[in-house]
């Protein structure tokens, strides 16, 4: 299937998504319903079909080597981390959204709450492998110092 060399030669990629969301964007909030929006609105397309692409490439290559779930994992955290990150930004700003009218900020507790939702599970997953797998390699290290010492005290190493 696909080398390491290969991935991380494809993650080049993720830059040209990022500068047509930014060129997307910068063509969208133009406020004009000429070309310059239909040519936004079709950046915004690719990058998000490019995207998606990625993700089942790379999720693909994740399981060839057999970390498919840690990399479900990373990518439902940075999810949840993005929702926290623009329910923070949208709160300021909603006084402008409004205009004069009271907030009515529901949306951004929703998704604050979902965001929180996804990250904070995948936080103790992780704490919990990472913990399962310091425990799993410290009961191997006692298991062969028993050992050694069971040897050393039945004689059966040689003297140093």
């Amino acid at each position: 299937m696909a080398t390491a060399k290969e991935a991380l030669l494809n993650s080049r990629y993720a830059l040209g998504v990022v500068a047509e969301v930014k060129i997307a964007l910068w063509l969208l909030s133009s406020y004009s319903a000429g070309p310059a929006t239909w040519l936004g609105y079709f950046l915004l397309t690719t990058s998000a079909l490019m995207t998606i692409f990625g993700m089942v490439w790379y999720g693909r290559w994740f399981t060839q080597i057999g970390l498919r779930n840690w990399y479900i994992a990373v990518l439902t955290f940075l999810l949840g981390c993005g929702l926290i990150a623009i329910a923070r930004n949208l709160t300021p700003h909603m006084e402008n959204i409004y205009a004069g009218r009271p907030p009515s900020p529901w949306y951004v507790d929703t998704i604050l709450s979902s965001g929180i939702f996804l990250t904070v599970p995948l936080l103790l997953y992780c704490a919990w492998r990472v913990a399962r797998w310091t425990v799993i390699r410290a009961f191997k290290v006692l298991l062969v110092a028993v050992s050694q010492l069971g040897s050393a005290w039945r004689g059966e190493l040689p003297p140093p």
